[in-house]
């Protein structure tokens, strides 16, 4: 015989399963929606070529001796670093074909965001480097990958062939100035010898100039061999190179 109770405890059992049933229809809703999302992100793909050192390259040895394995991997892992680090990064965030894109915007943190989601790997340890990211809108992740990779190139391997004309020109600078007062010591040692006679043989005078200038010669020859080693290093082609713009596929 049903009592009082029972009565007032129906109501609150219908209340409950039918908050128990919108609960775990609300999670079914979401849970297929986040892996309709998940299945419906495409991969957007880039490649660079990271060339070795070869011995067989047509230059001089000292600048062309064959890379060791682990040379070449030091060098393959650093072009990765440098790639996603926070300062290259956070220029190619400020690029205007992507500055305010949606798909950035919904991170707190865009940059940490593109550290923990873009990836790079060398298939079958070979020369190319692949950077790839899933993403749900094609078109953005190809302008985000493109503007990462553009930004490395612009930062790294562009502005090393800017930094090595800037040393090009101090080198020259330098090697000028060293040369000028060179040729002054030597007139003046000249001078001086012509003015001791007989006495020049014994002149310790004589002789620390000499020294100076024997020391300053080696400093000029020093200062040649550097411009002449970056002068050939100037004409090497590019170690890395960009293959293409990134590209989308399912």
């Amino acid at each position: 015989m049903d009592t009082a109770e029972d009565h007032r405890a129906e109501p609150r059992r219908v209340a409950r399963f039918t908050l128990a049933t919108m609960l775990v229809t609300v999670t079914a809703i979401a849970i297929g929606l986040f892996l309709f999302l998940e299945t419906s992100k495409v991969e957007v793909t880039a490649y660079l070529q990271v060339k070795r050192l070869r011995s067989d390259s047509g230059w001089p040895k000292v600048f062309s001796d064959a890379e060791t394995d682990e040379e070449y991997g030091n060098f393959k892992r650093t072009q990765v670093e440098l790639m996603r680090s926070k300062s290259n990064l956070t220029r190619a965030l400020r690029d205007p074909a992507i500055y305010g894109v949606p798909s950035l915007q919904v991170h707190r943190d865009p940059v940490g965001w593109l550290q923990e989601n873009l990836k790079f790997d060398y298939p079958n340890d070979g020369e190319l480097l692949r950077v790839r990211l899933l993403t749900g809108s094609p078109m953005e992740g190809m302008k985000v990958v493109d503007a990462v990779v553009n930004c490395y190139f612009k930062e790294v391997v562009e502005r090393g062939v800017l930094d090595r004309a800037k040393t090009e020109q101090k080198l020259r600078e330098i090697s000028a100035r060293a040369d000028e007062q060179l040729l002054l010591d030597k007139h003046e040692q000249i001078n001086l010898r012509r003015a001791l006679g007989e006495r020049a043989a014994t002149s310790p005078e004589l002789e620390v100039r000499e020294r100076r200038i024997a020391i300053q010669q080696e400093a000029a020859n020093e200062i040649d061999r550097q411009l002449q080693r970056l002068l050939i290093i100037k004409q090497m082609p590019s170690r890395v190179q960009k293959l293409d713009d990134a590209t989308a596929t399912p």
